[in-house]
């Protein structure tokens, strides 16, 4: 935070017109939106529904998140009018019934979409805000790999500690928000010793149900 920050200072937005892109598909004529605060909303739930949460409650993975891109571009693009222009309703906003469905946006082809999808995304200044971390322990891991993350975990591990007993770092560093019990888990993986804290009926992980669209 800057010095000089107010924050009494009254916020202006001057111009609060929407952005409006003509496209035309198969000599068909449309009007790309930018993304209402609606429409953002419930894209970024449907990205953040498709987390894979561990029973712990940490991020493992995401799901489908390749269905958000469509999803997006169905909820800001309209069918133009007999003159080309965006429908709307009488209070000016764009009219939800011109709205071209999901399905027939997913039958569209790729390299039709995704450029719609990009375009949508600058013009509104969002990004995507579920990202693929890393999963701890995949069934995909072989030796090697699972050897790589318990250094990865160990290298941490020590940062983290070093952090603890240096209050100058304490004040800087990121906590660790894992556990000593992670190295092992991993180690038992490797090992083939037997988890006696996992119970078989979590073999599989755990999700989160996706929003029906």
């Amino acid at each position: 935070m800057s010095d000089d920050f107010n924050p009494y200072k009254e916020m202006i937005f001057d111009d609060i017109t929407r952005v409006e892109v003509p496209v035309t598909i198969w000599k068909k004529k449309y009007i790309l939106v930018e993304a209402s605060e609606e429409a953002h909303c419930k894209w970024r739930n449907f990205q953040i529904a498709q987390a894979k949460i561990s029973r712990t409650g940490k991020v493992e993975g995401i799901g489908n998140v390749a269905d958000s891109e469509p999803l997006l571009v169905s909820l800001c693009l309209y069918y133009a009018d007999e003159n080309g222009r965006l429908p709307v309703n009488k209070d000016g906003d764009p009219s939800p019934k011109f709205l071209v469905p999901l399905q027939k946006i997913k039958a569209w082809p790729s390299r039709v979409v995704s450029p719609l999808f990009e375009r949508l995304k600058k013009i509104s200044k969002i990004d995507e805000v579920v990202e693929k971390q890393e999963v701890l322990i995949s069934d995909d891991d072989t030796p090697e790999t699972l050897e790589e993350k318990i250094l990865k975990l160990k290298e941490k591990r020590e940062e983290l500690l070093q952090t603890d007993r240096d209050p100058q770092l304490q004040e800087d560093g990121d906590r660790w928000e894992g556990s000593d019990s992670d190295l092992g888990v991993i180690g038992r993986r490797i090992s083939g010793e037997a988890d006696p804290t996992r119970n078989s009926q979590y073999d599989t992980m755990d999700t989160l149900d996706s929003p029906v669209i």
